[in-house]
């Protein structure tokens, strides 16, 4: 007796005779060959392990902090930031009273070397002068230095200081009015100090440098302060001088929405204040992701200077010919 036919796909088996019989696929067990190995994890899967690994050590100071800000049992410690903050915010608060004294000297030296600044802003792009000549040469090694960091390496570096900086944010947010008073303490003394000299120094060229590079990024990072029309003029007046002479990353600084959307301590409304906590844990929590995938990506193919540098040696003059030839000699 002739067997029926069965088909699968464009393949037809033969069934013997003698009523319907299981099929067995090819490398099934019990028919054809053996089944083929699994094939090796993908290569994300082996990134995703080692960037876990390397974030487990990243997230150990992260895990107190999540403790701090959401353990049930921690509730009593983050109301007594709130209202450690709440007093030192208040009208006649220690922080609010300092912050009133730095606002009006601030703004009032601002204001004062309106005039001042005519002179002083063209020097910024100015090449012949020394201002001029020094901010050029520094825009111009900050462009050469950039040339001999891998993209890899920056990535890596760069997601390193920023997890630094958002531990340190977390830390001045922890204690707003105590990080926030040590600000002002350093550089409210200052403001006098050049002032002082901008109206009496024969060289005034320094004093107006430090006081918008150093005093006036930290003042307006933290205070809630509105500036009068002629300090907001001589404000702008410098960082339209910045911007203009291409050396927009200073005129940043000179920004307070730029620092302060990357979590910089500053004063806010006390009923933000805990919203704003884990707002920058966040950014912490993200910034050591970051880092941790950096970490893996340089460590699988580093391109800093040395190791380019020592792969080279090995191909520069005839040193590779020796190597290039066996590895393209068949194998015997």
């Amino acid at each position: 007796m002739t067997g029926d036919t069965d088909t699968i796909g464009s393949a037809t088996t033969a069934l013997p005779a003698g009523g319907d019989q299981t099929v067995t696929p090819p490398g099934a067990a019990g028919g054809g060959a053996a089944a083929a190995p699994a094939p090796p994890p993908p290569l994300d899967y082996v990134r995703d392990i080692a960037i876990s690994r390397a974030l487990a050590d990243l997230m150990k100071p992260i895990e107190t902090a999540a403790t701090d800000l959401f353990a049930l049992e921690k509730q009593a410690a983050r109301d007594a930031i709130v209202e450690s903050y709440r007093a030192a915010f208040a009208t006649d608060g220690a922080l609010r009273v300092k912050m009133k004294q730095a606002d009006k000297e601030f703004d009032r030296a601002a204001a004062d070397m309106l005039v001042a600044l005519d002179n002083w802003t063209p020097l910024i792009g100015d090449v012949t002068k020394p201002l001029g000549k020094l901010l050029k040469a520094r825009a111009a090694l900050a462009t050469k230095m950039a040339t001999f960091v891998g993209a890899k390496e920056k990535a890596r570096t760069d997601a390193q200081q920023a997890t630094k900086d958002w531990a340190a944010r977390h830390a001045d947010w922890s204690a707003p009015e105590a990080a926030i008073g040590k600000i002002v303490d350093g550089y409210l003394p200052q403001i006098n100090t050049l002032s002082a000299a901008i109206n009496t120094a024969d060289t005034t060229d320094a004093p107006i440098l430090s006081f918008w590079l150093e005093v006036a990024p930290r003042h307006l990072q933290i205070s809630d302060g509105t500036l009068s029309a002629n300090a907001k003029s001589a404000l702008n007046k410098v960082t339209g001088a910045l911007k203009t002479a291409g050396y927009d990353d200073l005129a940043d600084w000179l920004d307070p929405a730029k620092s302060q959307a990357n979590g910089a301590v500053h004063l806010i409304d006390p009923d933000a204040l805990d919203q704003k906590r884990k707002d920058v844990f966040a950014g912490w929590k993200a910034a050591a992701e970051t880092q941790a995938a950096a970490e893996y990506d340089f460590k699988l193919d580093p391109d800093d200077l040395a190791t380019l540098k020592a792969a080279w040696d090995k191909l520069k003059g005839d040193v590779w010919i020796k190597d290039a030839k066996a590895s393209l000699t068949p194998a015997s």
